[in-house]
């Protein structure tokens, strides 16, 4: 079975609404991260 070029998820209907930069805004939702807004600076080390 092929996925057509989207994820498991997306193939399943599960839509988290992660915008643009999925991988912060998943963290972010895991961590249950509500400070947390678009316009916070992210420090990298």
């Amino acid at each position: 079975m092929a996925l057509d070029g989207k994820t498991p998820a997306e193939m399943d209907g599960v839509d988290l609404k992660l915008g643009s930069n999925k991988w912060l805004n998943l963290i972010r939702l895991s961590v249950g991260d509500s400070h947390l807004t678009k316009t916070s600076k992210v420090t990298q080390i």
